[in-house]
Order: structure tokens, then C-alpha cells, then sequence
């Protein structure tokens, strides 16, 4: 889950059956927030959007290993992130435009459309 503590400031938690909480992930270590966003489980990992202070991307944190990496191919932020068919959907925003992509887990992600999402209006920021 997405917590806040004084140390970590906005960062990857957990609660367990007792209601501990455990920070999992400092992406952005001191006092800067990783923010990690659009939390969803792929691949028996926990992927979302955040910031490790050089690129806001997509990372997956591997709670066996406890260790996070970007995923492969894509180093621009992304939204709306959700899993259907053992794939990862989500929004990319390369900056000057944004479009839907899809990743499976292996390969660098792929745009659905050539599309810019911009037009639709409000509904999508």
C-alpha cells in the first residue's frame, strides 16, 4: 500500500495480520517521496508508477526478494495501471502525449493505438 512515515516520507508499505505496518520500499531515499501510484499485483509483484528521484517510470517491487526494478523499455510516467489477461495495461505520458500501452512482462511495452489521449478532455488527466 501507498503509507507515509517521518523517515520515508510517501513510500511502499505493508500492514500485516496484526496490523503492523512495515515500510517495504524507500524508492526515493531521505526526504524526498517516491510516490509510488496505481498500485496492482503482476507477476506476483507489486507494479505501479513512481519516482526514485531520476526517472518516474514503472517499477515492480518483488516482495520474495525485496527488491524493485523498472521495467524494461519504459522510463516515462504512466497512470491508470491494471492487469487483465496476464498482461499490464496502463496510460503513458511520453511528455508531449497520452496513449495506451500494454507490457507483458517481458518485452519493452507496446502502444495499443496511435492516439493521443489529450483530446478526450478531462475525463483521462
Amino acid at each position: 500500500m501507498r503509507g507515509r512515515s517521518a523517515a520515508a516520507n510517501i513510500e511502499l508499505f505493508s500492514i500485516d495480520p496484526n496490523d503492523n505496518t512495515k515500510l517495504e520500499l524507500d524508492l526515493e531515499v531521505g526526504a524526498n517521496s517516491g510516490s509510488p501510484n496505481y498500485l496492482v499485483v503482476f507477476n506476483n509483484k507489486v507494479c505501479f508508477d513512481g519516482d526514485d528521484g531520476t526517472d518516474d517510470s514503472i517499477w515492480c517491487y518483488d516482495p520474495d526478494l525485496g527488491t524493485a526494478s523498472k521495467i524494461a523499455g519504459w522510463n516515462n510516467r504512466a497512470y491508470y495501471l491494471y492487469v487483465w489477461n496476464n498482461k499490464l495495461y496502463f496510460v503513458g505520458d511520453d511528455g508531449n502525449n497520452q496513449s495506451p500501452y500494454v507490457y507483458d512482462g517481458v518485452n519493452a511495452p507496446i502502444e495499443i493505438v496511435d492516439h493521443d489521449l489529450e483530446d478526450v478532455g478531462d475525463d483521462v488527466n
